[in-house]
């Protein structure tokens, strides 16, 4: 098994593996057509959804597992194509949406690298590959000269959260979300780069 730079040609594990991450949540925030959208953006370079910000999990040209992050200095840099990118799928009747969920979600700071989505499919879990894949990202932030990961995790996600907390992950703090009428509940969880 080898962890991987994301490419193009993983658009279709890319979309079943971040969907797998909440795909409740996704369907609320970007509306039915979230597919497509995660499909042109994963496939365009210069936006937080981009393959530039994913790493695989591959072995014998199966892919196993995403991780997928950036850099405060890389979000800085593209979050307003990102929001660009999405309002020309979704239009502007999610634009409310939107802006609620990049106030509370994806927050991050100088220094920081922020986590957006860890996955492995079913029947390739409990083997470590999520442990490799994160551990994949500790470089990826160290090399980007980050002293902090951050990400958020549905506070029902227990075995995500049993897993972060494994490798250094703490609590930081809740936040709850409405969006189209479905309530969500995000923690913060944060791990110091030593």
């Amino acid at each position: 098994m080898e962890i991987v730079k994301g490419k193009i040609e993983y658009v279709e594990n890319f979309i079943d593996l971040v969907i797998m991450t909440g795909e409740r949540f996704l369907a609320a925030t970007f509306g039915k057509n979230f597919r497509k959208m995660l499909e042109i953006l994963y496939q365009s370079s210069g936006n937080l959804f981009s393959h530039e910000c994913s790493v695989f999990a591959v072995e014998n040209d199966v892919v196993l597992g995403l991780a997928h992050g950036y850099s405060y200095d890389y979000a800085k840099k593209w979050r307003l194509r990102t929001g660009k990118l999405i309002l020309q799928q979704t239009g502007l009747f999610k634009l409310a949406s939107l802006l609620k969920i990049d106030r509370i979600l994806g927050k991050h700071s100088p220094g920081e690298f922020y986590l957006s989505n860890l996955a492995v499919y079913p029947q390739y879990r409990k083997m470590g590959i999520g442990k490799l894949l994160l551990e994949e990202i500790f470089k990826i932030a160290l090399e980007n000269r980050c002293d902090r990961i951050v990400l958020d995790v549905e506070s029902e996600n227990h075995v995500a959260r049993n897993l972060y907390h494994k490798l250094g992950f703490e609590d930081e703090h809740e936040s709850q979300l409405q969006i189209s009428k479905a309530q969500f509940c995000f923690i913060r969880m944060a791990r110091k780069m030593t």
